[in-house]
């Protein structure tokens, strides 16, 4: 019952968001860089991942500690993952599931956009460059890092925040109100891991 209530919030606030032009699916996505221990698994089969495997819709991708990993979609967007991070996707919806850890994603303009699940908190945005974590505890951060649209978190509770890029939101497990916070892009692009760990350049850095 939670799964599909969040998945029915994540529609809604896609469909508050992205503009009315036909969304194209992620399809399926391909390891361009892999460090270290990284899985992934489509029911009870499970493999370490190599660069240029395949990773189909609903597939389970989970990070070792000090683990990387880099996909490539077909609609050309970009997902980095952090260490100890679990992500899995839904194509036709351009749903992002993020059960623990962070990632990085930027959406080329014009393809539907994109949103991030935390665990029934949900971030929505159009083609930009978006990142996200979960920590251990449930709570949950979007921030918009370059783009011109704007972006919608809402919460459990079913309220909406509206984002710029620059911005972040954070959802407190413990109910809190969303907080919204600015955020040093410059600094992002310097310091995390996500950023300077990888050797090529994310797709909108400049």
């Amino acid at each position: 019952m939670k799964s599909n209530i969040a998945s029915l919030l994540a529609a809604a606030l896609t469909l508050i968001v992205l503009p009315a032009f036909a969304a194209k699916e992620l399809k399926s996505g391909e390891f361009t860089m892999v460090k270290n221990q990284v899985e992934h698994s489509s029911g009870s089969s499970k493999s370490m991942a190599k660069t240029k495997d395949q990773l189909e819709e609903k597939s389970v991708v989970d990070t070792g500690a000090a683990s990387l990993t880099e996909l490539g979609f077909d609609d050309s967007s970009v997902l980095r993952l952090g260490s100890n991070t679990q992500f899995s996707f839904q194509s036709k919806e351009r749903i992002i599931k993020l059960d623990k850890g962070s990632m990085l994603m930027n959406v080329p303009p014009g393809n539907g956009g994109i949103t991030v699940d935390g665990g029934g908190v949900t971030g929505a945005v159009s083609g930009t460059t978006v990142m996200a974590s979960r920590d251990d505890e449930g709570n949950f951060s979007f921030m918009i890092l370059e783009g011109e649209g704007t972006g919608k978190v809402m919460g459990k509770d079913g309220v909406a925040v509206d984002l710029i890029p620059g911005q972040m939101a954070i959802v407190r497990q413990d109910g809190k109100p969303t907080k919204v916070v600015e955020v040093n892009i410059d600094a992002m692009r310097d310091y995390s891991p996500l950023y300077t760990d990888f050797s090529a350049r994310l797709p909108g850095t400049d």
